[in-house]
């Protein structure tokens, strides 16, 4: 009986962390998916147009923004934008 509700706890535990896992990292992938649809759908939108596009993404999904990660997105920008 009490094996029982020890593999019951595990499993609760498990449950749990696998829940706030998925939590933490659910608005990464989304903010991701969001910049790739910005940027393969942007049309004749500017860079700066498509840019302002990502960090309002960014403020979506409260992803931090960093000059360095700005900087990083804007080249993706740049070279997506030349490949499509």
């Amino acid at each position: 009986m009490i094996r029982t509700l020890l593999k019951l706890a595990c499993v609760a535990l498990v449950a749990n962390a696998t829940w706030h896992v998925f939590g933490a990292v659910s608005p990464h992938y989304k903010f991701k998916d969001g910049v790739e649809y910005a940027v393969q759908n942007g049309g004749q939108s500017s860079d700066d147009a498509v840019r302002e596009k990502v960090l309002a993404l960014a403020a979506q999904f409260d992803v931090p923004v960093t000059r360095e990660l700005e900087d990083r997105d804007h080249r993706l920008v740049t070279i997506c934008r030349l490949l499509g």
